[in-house]
């Protein structure tokens, strides 16, 4: 017996699956990604102009799912970019145990670093400035390990324009002098980085990761010189969830939950390695 689908609920999960592209693409292949492995964006030139497939293999074999594979593909092609210009974006879970192995150790040599005041230790690991005095962690939990692989040539141009202003907006604040000139430098590296956050935003309709990457300060801590003339990336993210005992400003002891993100970029033959880029505080 056929399993039976409520048409009515699938549609309207589809055009609110359609919605979040539209607004968050970047959340809705998250949303996806919950339900769908080896995740594939691909043209779709005998469906329409400017449509792409999604697809991949269901987590779980439910009715629901085996139902709704067959809905029509939603363009997620930005405003005035031709489908012909759409690469194909592959979003996996990594699951190679050697990978995931390597992203912990990072993670652990980060804290550790921090525990020891090992600067030398510390800067191996991370692009950022500033130590904390850490008085101890304790591990609480890891992500899987998410992988985006696209050739650049669909998004070269963009590529190129987002790196380059981001590069001006680095050196407009390296100015010294006057109090007047400093705050003009800081203008030009805000309206700088406000123009390159707009290219990184286009980049993540189709490339979510690295779209959310770009949007991020250090980029260049893990991109080589020859990226935008490469041929293709893969870019891998991991977060280690840890409890850490630190040194407030006030120099009281401070207990918070924090997520330790990690990225690695993989360019051609460039490998950047396992990163720690950002520690937001966790509630």
């Amino acid at each position: 017996m056929p399993t039976q689908i409520d048409r009515a609920w699938v549609d309207a999960q589809i055009q609110s699956l359609s919605e979040l592209l539209a607004r968050d693409p970047v959340g809705a292949r998250q949303q996806i990604q919950k339900h769908v492995e080896e995740l594939r964006v691909s043209l779709a030139p005998d469906v329409g102009d400017r449509v792409v497939r999604i697809t991949g293999q269901a987590k779980v074999a439910i009715g629901l799912i085996a139902g709704a594979v067959a809905w029509t593909p939603v363009s997620t092609a930005p405003q005035g970019r031709p489908a012909s210009e759409v690469g194909t974006v592959r979003n996996t879970t990594v699951t190679d145990p050697k990978v995931i192995a390597a992203a912990r150790v990072v993670a652990e040599t980060y804290w550790k670093a921090q525990r020891t005041s090992d600067e030398k230790l510390f800067r191996s690991v991370t692009p950022q400035e500033n130590m904390s005095v850490v008085f101890g962690w304790a591990f609480v939990r890891e992500s899987t390990v998410q992988s985006e692989t696209a050739e650049i040539a669909p998004l070269r141009d963009d590529l190129r324009e987002c790196l380059a202003l981001g590069e001006q907006a680095r050196q407009s604040r390296d100015v010294s002098g006057s109090l007047d000139k400093q705050l003009e430098a800081s203008r030009k590296a805000l309206a700088y980085s406000k123009k390159a956050a707009e290219y990184a935003r286009k980049i993540a309709v189709q490339n979510p990761l690295l779209g959310d990457l770009l949007q991020k300060s250090y980029t260049e801590a893990i991109t080589p010189e020859t990226f935008v003339e490469s041929k293709s990336y893969t870019l891998m993210t991991y977060e280690y969830i840890t409890d850490v005992d630190l040194q407030s400003r006030a120099g009281t002891s401070l207990k918070r939950r924090v997520r330790t993100l990690l990225r690695r970029l993989v360019v051609d033959s460039h490998d950047s390695g396992w990163k720690v880029f950002f520690v937001p505080g966790m509630d």
